[in-house]
């Protein structure tokens, strides 16, 4: 292990993490993360809604205390919180599925916006939080469809309600920051990112863990807008950004705000090109591009501007999208192997680190 690892240890090991939403994709990584770096962990999630997930295959309650709980619930959550007592808190818990955002609106504000009032609330009342990071999503800017990466000055909006409930958790995080938090002291932070890939992601609805389906069952995979142009980016690496974000904000008050955390710009890939690296690693299923018009939008290029956690934060970005692809791939093909999920997951964090 290098440097960077070291560093993050040495301020994790033994300090009392709660993970809201520990029960999903990066949930679950946060949490193999943590507990390697010797943090004790506790999440609040709901139960996993498919068979087949990572919070399961790699036993997290083996080492996590977990509470199943719906976070829209305040008095239920609140009693959770008070008993972990915990130091850091990472808000993950949402509905993160932009065409699940369309066919179910009120339940993706209710779990979005609810969801992160009722944390910030808690946490509020709280007097041993020393940071809180709330994850948000890349998809939070006003789409412009111009061929610049969005910074974080650069104006909220959502078309979808997916991408509308989480710029209006952007504005709720920053009212309770210039409202509250700064005067208690609590450092308060929120991490921009999406189009996150690796291994044991299983949801509906996304592009690597559709195809790992399709071609497991022999099918054909139908591609949506494969000219469509996102910032990809390994599991691991915004996890470890919020890492260095939560730390950074406890040492230094100043630093609370929005940061976002990507690949770098010139990194970005189409979906098509995703989908070609991904047969080359994996199976060279079926594909079928589709370039028939959406019924819903969706953002043609969106890229994001790291600058700010560069800079304030030294933290930069390892990976590149064709590796972060071939690495996602190479999981699920030893995970169908029969390898360890656990154990597959500590091989990547091993072999992140030693880059």
């Amino acid at each position: 292990m290098n440097l960077q690892y070291n560093q993050l240890r040495n301020f994790w090991l033994g300090k009392k993490v709660l993970i809201t939403g520990h029960t999903g994709f990066k949930g679950s990584w946060l949490s193999i993360i943590l507990n390697q770096l010797g943090a004790v962990v506790s999440g609040i999630g709901l139960e996993p809604e498919l068979q087949e997930n990572l919070f399961s295959s790699a036993s997290i309650e083996s080492f996590a205390e977990s509470f199943i709980c719906d976070i829209t619930n305040l008095e239920a959550t609140r009693k959770i919180v008070k008993s972990i007592q915990p130091e850091y808190i990472f808000h993950l818990a949402a509905q993160s599925l932009v065409l699940e955002s369309y066919r179910e609106p009120i339940s993706n504000h209710a779990t979005n916006i609810m969801g992160t009032a009722n944390m910030l609330e808690i946490i509020r009342e709280s007097s041993n939080i020393n940071a809180a990071v709330f994850i948000t999503t890349d998809k939070v800017y006003k789409m412009e469809e111009w061929i610049y990466p969005y910074r974080e000055t650069d104006a909220l909006g959502g078309i979808d309600p997916y991408s509308a409930s989480k710029a209006a958790c952007e504005i709720l995080i920053d009212s309770y920051r210039t409202s509250f938090f700064d005067e208690l002291k609590i450092p308060l932070a929120s991490a921009r990112a999406g189009n996150v890939i690796g291994g044991g992601d299983w949801s509906k609805n996304r592009l690597i863990p559709d195809a790992i389906k399709r071609w497991n069952d022999g099918g054909e995979l139908l591609v949506r807008r494969p000219q469509a142009i996102r910032p990809w980016q390994h599991v691991i690496e915004p996890l470890i950004g919020y890492l260095t974000l939560a730390q950074a904000i406890s040492e230094d008050l100043s630093l609370s705000g929005s940061f976002n955390f990507g690949p770098n710009a010139q990194d970005a890939m189409s979906v098509k090109d995703v989908i070609k690296i991904l047969q080359n690693n994996y199976i060279d299923g079926k594909v079928k591009f589709d370039v028939s018009t959406s019924d819903f939008h969706e953002s043609g290029l969106l890229t994001l501007d790291i600058s700010k956690a560069k800079y304030l934060l030294n933290f930069e970005p390892k990976l590149q999208t064709s590796s972060a692809i071939a690495n996602t791939a190479k999981w699920y093909k030893a995970y169908y192997e029969g390898q360890d999920a656990y154990e597959l997951c500590l091989a990547d964090i091993e072999k992140y680190f030693d880059e």
